[in-house]
């Protein structure tokens, strides 16, 4: 995790207060031909879905805060 993402992250522990680890779930729903290929990409790279996910909402709060 890099200085911009745990900036993000201590700013939502923050706020909350979270429990350490603390997770919540999401349900997203995707065509079935993008859910098939994603998950053969992440298994190529040694991932999983939440991993991927989770690593893009982070980065998307960083950029947005950015503009």
């Amino acid at each position: 995790m890099n200085k911009r993402e745990e900036s993000v992250t201590l700013r939502a522990k923050r706020d909350n207060k979270p429990e350490k680890d603390a997770r919540k779930q999401l349900t997203i729903r995707l065509p079935l031909d993008v859910h098939r290929a994603l998950k053969i990409r992440v298994a190529e790279e040694g991932r999983n879905m939440g991993e991927l996910v989770e690593r893009l909402v982070r980065k998307y709060l960083v950029e947005s805060r950015q503009a």
